[in-house]
């Protein structure tokens, strides 16, 4: 029999609706009425977990929101999915508070791939693009761009190798072309400033 349980989410006050036993949360579905989201459960029920809050669970697409998740979570920590229904973008890694904060790996609904660290949603520190041109991209990031240094292998086989500035090719770099030529030195806004002999 369902039953109504008052509960605290991050989204604010909302109440169970589900199975419980001795007043604990206990079965595989549930919903936080006053919240903004509904979600369907499959529910571990133990002592620890009811305290803690820790489930596998799913988000329904609403008006407001049209994420899906799954995962153990702890207040929204741990390691966990989230798939953008509109972007078709699917995440697979580590949450902080709700976002995406540390290592994991992003498929992009255009076909591209990122791996990674993450700070705050945004791609930060080490990882690895893949776009769906086939062009690979190893090394830093920055608010979500190539910034630091890192390698970039274009699809047809140019290889440059370098510092980035907020996407672009800045500062010094090498760019080795398939047919042998060599460009060695400075770049900015994504231009050698080498001149041809």
């Amino acid at each position: 029999m369902a039953t109504i349980l008052n509960n605290t989410t991050s989204k604010g006050a909302g109440n169970y609706i589900g199975e419980t036993r001795k007043q604990l949360r206990d079965g595989k579905k549930y919903k936080w009425v006053e919240s903004i989201q509904n979600i369907n459960c499959k529910y571990k029920p133990t002592l620890e977990s009811c305290f803690k809050r820790i489930w596998s669970y799913t988000i329904i697409p609403t008006s407001s929101s049209d994420m899906k998740e799954s995962g153990a979570k702890e207040r929204n920590m741990g390691h966990g999915f989230r798939r953008w229904a509109s972007t078709r973008n699917e995440y697979t890694g580590q949450f902080v508070k709700g976002e995406l904060n540390g290592h994991g790996i992003m498929m992009y609904g255009d076909g591209s791939r990122y791996e990674g660290e993450w700070i705050e949603n945004q791609r930060e520190g080490e990882g690895k693009l893949i776009s769906k041109d086939g062009s690979i991209y190893e090394g830093s990031f920055h608010n979500h761009r190539r910034h630091g240094e890192g390698k970039w292998m274009f699809s047809n086989g140019d290889v440059y190798e370098g510092d980035w500035v907020n996407d672009l090719r800045q500062g010094h770099g090498i760019m080795k072309f398939v047919d042998g030529t060599i460009y060695g030195g400075q770049w900015w806004g994504d231009f050698s400033m080498v001149k041809d002999p």
